[in-house]
């Protein structure tokens, strides 16, 4: 009996999130697994936020499209800042994720992370979540929840 294939892991997204999620994966063992899967704006040059693709290319990470991952079958995709809606019916897998920054179902959609404060709540959060076909509206894996400051 061969033990399963172990599945490959796609990063899609961008900024400091997403090349510790990188660094942490690469530290656990996980390198010849990964695959990232950048916003459109990265064109490899970090500027007040890391560019993923930068640091992908200089620890021999590839590369990929979202046309390119949607074919994979054995796949766990982790959306990290993604600029793109991902479409759980265009992917051979359906372990698909995200990390959201509020409390869902709270601020679904972008900007999530100014909106509390913007609306004067007292609690934000961050959330990991399975995606579905809504917007952000997918089971809830995990969530932490903290106060806002008074301003």
């Amino acid at each position: 009996m061969t033990a399963p294939t172990p599945p490959t892991i796609c990063l899609a997204g961008k900024n400091q999130i997403a090349v510790d999620a990188l660094l942490y994966m690469i530290k656990r063992g996980w390198k010849n697994r990964l695959l990232i899967c950048p916003n459109r704006t990265d064109d490899g040059t970090s500027r007040w936020q890391p560019s993923l693709i930068r640091f992908a290319r200089e620890l021999g990470i590839e590369v990929v499209t979202l046309d390119t991952v949607q074919e994979m079958e054995n796949l766990i995709f982790l959306s990290l800042e993604f600029d793109r809606i991902v479409r759980p019916e265009a992917f051979k897998s359906d372990r698909l994720y995200n990390i959201h920054f509020s409390a869902l179902p709270a601020y679904k959609g972008m900007y999530t992370s100014a909106l509390p404060i913007l609306h004067g709540a007292q609690l934000s959060g961050v959330t990991l979540h399975e995606i579905d076909p809504g917007i952000d509206t997918g089971p809830i894996i995990d969530q932490t929840v903290f106060d806002l400051p008074e301003t």
